[in-house]
């Protein structure tokens, strides 16, 4: 029997020996609640890996200068009660000089949801949710 899996793309958007990071800051507890998220979400039918990254971190960050650098890898995690998900990395570069900065956006139900978007060292990338950091390391070696 085919199992679902869920087709995911997560966005390493790097400057410097940074990545941006984000927090859903309207939470009631946004550590605990949603964690130190990069940007992410479900591909669309048909659509690659690059186009769903570079779409999901203009939404989540309000960053319209973005481009592909490269695909990174994928891998598929199960987590407890929810189909099968195939992560495809991608990281995503920016010459925006903010340092942080509040986007409002609206998230996959349509709700709207402020991100608080700054920067995090790559080496930290261990502290994001979900194991978003899976892949960060292929980064540090980047010129």
């Amino acid at each position: 029997m085919p199992r679902d899996v869920e087709q995911k793309v997560v966005a390493y958007i790097r400057r410097g020996g940074s990545i941006l990071v984000f927090l859903h800051v309207d939470d009631a507890d946004p550590l605990w609640q949603s964690g130190l998220q990069v940007p992410a979400g479900s591909l669309r039918p048909g659509e690659v890996a690059a186009d769903g990254a570079l779409r999901e971190a203009e939404e989540e960050t309000g960053l319209t200068d973005l481009r592909v650098v490269r695909v990174l890898g994928a891998d598929e995690v199960a987590w407890p009660g929810r189909p099968v998900q195939r992560r495809h990395f991608v990281q995503l570069a920016t010459d925006d000089e903010r340092d942080a900065w509040d986007h409002l956006a609206p998230d996959e139900g349509g709700v709207a949801r402020r991100y608080r978007c700054s920067w995090l060292p790559i080496e930290q990338a261990p502290l994001l949710a979900a194991a978003q950091g899976v892949f960060a390391a292929a980064l540090v070696d980047d010129p």
